[in-house]
């Protein structure tokens, strides 16, 4: 009697539920051949996106051990930019695994809707294979004719096409993971192309890369004139193997001054050779520098430190001249003079070589005006944003001649009031070395 109660209550308790919800298994379904996920919810879609949660944590779970054995290949820092990518691979691979999953079985019991879902393991087996068929093939051919490119010499459309075969890589790993882990024989990879390897043949190339001075070192010239002769590079990939120079032509390259003023902005030539034209600044004493670099932007992050110290540096140095003594006025928009602003200017002129005397021969008249004026609404409340730009001529004080000018913009901002951020704007006027150089360099003419 005990026992017929006994299985009465649990009729009552358990026979609304069903017996495949419950025990997680279904004849014909063996987890051997099926990813198996059962799900419950108000609606029947609510039931089936449960069911498929559960079979996408399954196909994370059993990839996550492989995953870690290709991070553990990694260095630390590349562990730490890989990881993430990783993770969204995965997630990625997880959510289109969706359109194959069927649900197999569906009841409503009490308002509640349970769904039976399976995922024919083979079928899933075989479609990643045939993506694996796919990857593999484009970042074969990718990173086969980067190392031809290289080869040659054409060590930017060899980055080109490494950087778009990163592309692959970590869909392809991914892919390889979830085959891996569920294949009795792991996918073959026909050439020795590991995520770690790739990563340290990129490497490889871009630390063969190097900049050499070709012509124009050592030149000397007055303060503000320019280098009598052109300055050369070359940009040439010698392998760590070998002592065979490479020259690499259409190299990106910007050439820089010691405070980061651009000189030149172009490309190598066919024999991997760039020049550019210097005007004489003084940047240490009476010395300068010209460092002209790679300009590799579309390089992905992890790779770009490893060119950072990938540069060509020539260096000149001023000759000995009688100063030039100029006379400074500067004034903003009302006529009123701003000693600050020429305080500071001065510090720029003397610094080139010239003196600053009220009986100078040669005055250098400025005027300060308001380009913009605007109130922007921030988190702390309004920021006042003004924009100012200096104008200076060169006057001949005998002739009233206006020989040369310069110009040089300041922003100033200030969350107090619209004239104190005009008064940071004059602040901060920027002063270009090589522009004011050249101005100054022409007083001597006069």
């Amino acid at each position: 009697m005990r026992m017929i109660l006994l299985s009465m209550l649990l009729g009552i308790s358990f026979g609304a539920i069903p017996k495949w919800y419950v025990n997680n298994e279904l004849p014909g379904y063996p987890t051997s051949q099926f990813f198996i996920g059962v799900g419950e919810g108000s609606t029947a879609e609510e039931a089936q996106a449960n069911a498929q949660a559960v079979i996408g944590a399954q196909l994370s779970v059993t990839v996550e051990s492989t995953v870690q054995s290709f991070m553990e290949e990694m260095t630390s820092e590349d562990q730490s930019v890989l990881t993430e990518g990783f993770k969204k691979a995965t997630t990625s691979t997880v959510n289109e695994t969706v359109s194959g999953i069927e649900v197999v079985k569906q009841k409503k019991a009490k308002k509640v809707y349970y769904v039976f879902s399976a995922l024919d393991k083979s079928k899933f087996l075989a479609g990643v294979t045939a993506e694996l068929d796919q990857l593999w093939k484009s970042m074969e051919g990718l990173v086969e004719d980067a190392r031809n490119q290289v080869s040659k010499g054409n060590i930017f459309a060899a980055l080109e096409n490494y950087t778009d075969a990163q592309e692959f890589v970590l869909p392809f790993y991914t892919k390889k993971a979830f085959h891996d882990a569920l294949s009795e024989m792991p996918y073959v990879i026909t050439e020795n192309i590991t995520l770690p390897k790739l990563v340290l043949e990129i490497r490889g190339i871009l630390a063969g890369v190097t900049v050499d001075v070709t012509a124009g070192d050592n030149q000397s010239a007055d303060a503000g004139k320019a280098l009598d002769e052109a300055i050369g590079f070359h940009v040439y990939y010698q392998s760590s193997t070998s002592d065979k120079q490479i020259s690499i032509p259409n190299m990106p390259m910007v050439i820089k001054y010691e405070d980061g003023t651009v000189a030149e902005r172009g490309s190598t030539d066919l024999d991997g050779e760039i020049e550019v034209n210097v005007t004489a600044v003084p940047f240490t004493g009476n010395r300068g520098k010209i460092i002209a670099r790679p300009n590799l932007v579309r390089l992905p992050e992890l790779y770009r430190s490893y060119l950072k110290n990938t540069e060509g540096v020539a260096t000149y140095s001023l000759g000995e001249v009688e100063p030039v003594r100029f006379s400074l006025i500067i004034k903003d928009e009302a006529g009123k003079r701003l000693p600050k602003v020429e305080a500071k200017l001065s510090k720029s002129i003397e610094k080139l070589g010239g003196i600053i005397s009220k009986d100078a021969a040669i005055t250098l008249k400025g005027t300060v005006d308001i380009v913009s004026e605007k109130e922007v609404e921030g988190k702390n409340g309004v920021q006042y944003m003004v924009t100012s730009e200096l104008s200076l001529f060169m006057i001949v004080n005998a002739t009233d001649e206006n020989v040369a000018s310069f110009t040089g913009r300041g922003k100033g901002v200030s969350p107090k009031s619209m004239a104190k951020a005009r008064a940071a704007s004059f602040k901060k006027v920027s002063v270009k070395k090589k522009a004011l150089s050249e101005m100054l360099a022409k007083a001597g003419d006069f």
